[in-house]
């Protein structure tokens, strides 16, 4: 459109007449975008065509025509658009909206090591799973998932650097990584062998959270749900108060 327009313009410069020119284009969104003339519109080529239509002294109609319709002159421009493709492109301008939508359109691929072991191939948790849980829950969860979460002994001690080394409390001599929580220590040992069926992995924090979760509860307790707490609570035995002694001596 904006060569069709600059072509205009040369031609313009020669002829006496006032100038009637009809461009043809299979640009919906194009046609859309200049009917409206949005003032906000920050299109970078839009406002290039925009500014050269301004300064053309022709009248001007663009007609959309519909695509691959056998239309001889459309299916030409769309010959020499292919080869434009094969062209030098060094000195075209490239918009943020055009690398945006080149990011959101490339294939999810993990690459970082800790997150392949988390993640596999998944491109998130089961998130419908996690949803019911508290944002207090959720949020930790993540944030263990990940292995960045102040709980974690080895948090502490390389990002935070508030403890004098990583190694767990519990006396595993392994560092304290959420893998090793979940995984290995002795703190969690009975919660894999109640919750879990065969040998824990981290994949699980994402193929079965709300199992992880249970498992580790047992060494973070903020993790428990609502109506977990409350039987937690109602398990403990309640001391007998000082005036109930002396009603059952009466």
């Amino acid at each position: 459109m904006l060569e069709a327009v600059k072509w205009t313009k040369r031609t313009r410069s020669n002829q006496e007449a006032p100038l009637t020119v009809l461009v043809c284009s299979d640009s919906r969104s194009l046609a859309e975008a200049l009917h409206k003339n949005h003032w906000k519109d920050n299109d970078y080529w839009l406002k290039l065509i925009k500014d050269e239509i301004h300064d053309m002294e022709a009248e001007m109609t663009l007609l959309w025509i519909p695509s691959h319709c056998d239309v001889d002159e459309n299916e030409r421009a769309d010959e020499l658009a292919k080869q434009g493709t094969t062209m030098d492109q060094s000195s075209t301008p490239v918009l943020h909206k055009i690398v945006k939508a080149k990011i959101e359109n490339r294939s999810w691929e993990v690459t970082h090591p800790r997150a392949k072991d988390v993640y596999g191939e998944r491109r998130a948790p089961k998130l419908e799973v996690e949803k019911q849980w508290p944002r207090s829950v959720r949020t930790m969860f993540s944030r263990l998932r990940t292995d960045q979460d102040k709980e974690l002994k080895r948090y502490r001690c390389e990002f935070l650097q508030l403890e004098d080394d990583s190694l767990c409390d519990e006396g595993c001599d392994e560092s304290e990584t959420i893998e090793h929580v979940l995984c290995r220590c002795v703190a969690t040992s009975e919660a894999r062998a109640r919750y879990a069926e065969g040998e824990v992995n981290m994949k699980m924090m994402v193929t079965e959270p709300n199992t992880c979760r249970k498992i580790l509860t047992s060494r973070f307790g903020q993790l428990r749900l609502p109506n977990e707490k409350a039987a937690a609570l109602a398990s403990q035995p309640v001391a007998a108060s000082r005036t109930d002694g002396l009603v059952g001596q009466a």
